[in-house]
């Protein structure tokens, strides 16, 4: 498979609920880097993403644009959107469901493993504050 492959296979797999599908189409050792955070390994990042998964019980990713650099890379923007309707575990608590749709912009730039059937390095770009503040955990005038 091609890294736009493995790409468009992860983002069907995931906006269909199956999340063990879509952890599988990673290496066991794969790397990530997200905002505020870096991941080595795929149960590393199930971590990060069950409180997604969590809150968000249908989502959607968009894709407007991917573009492979060669059949070992894939970059791609789009637009990620869900209703925020199970509670979310924070550092400093729980958000409970809000119903809130949230839609944010994303980019993210993508490498296969030499064999080519799994990912095995992605940055994720994603504004923070747009996120936190349509769900309205915000401080008064954080995201302005």
């Amino acid at each position: 498979m091609t890294a736009k492959e493995i790409f468009c296979e992860a983002m069907r797999r995931t906006d269909a609920g199956d999340q063990d599908g879509f952890l599988a189409m990673f290496a066991g050792d794969c790397h990530w880097i997200v905002p505020s955070a870096e991941f080595h390994s795929r149960e590393e990042l199930r971590g990060w993403l069950t409180p997604f998964w969590q809150g968000f019980s249908t989502f959607r990713h968009d894709i407007h644009r991917a573009v492979a650099e060669s059949d070992e890379a894939v970059f791609a923007e789009g637009t990620w959107t869900g209703t925020h309707d199970g509670t979310i575990p924070m550092p400093d608590g729980e958000v409970p469901p809000t119903g809130r749709t949230v839609s944010f912009r994303f980019a993210i730039a993508a490498t296969r493993d030499p064999n080519g059937e799994q990912a095995r390095s992605v940055r994720l770009y994603f504004d923070q504050l747009e996120f936190l503040g349509q769900l309205g955990v915000l401080p008064e005038g954080a995201a302005a």
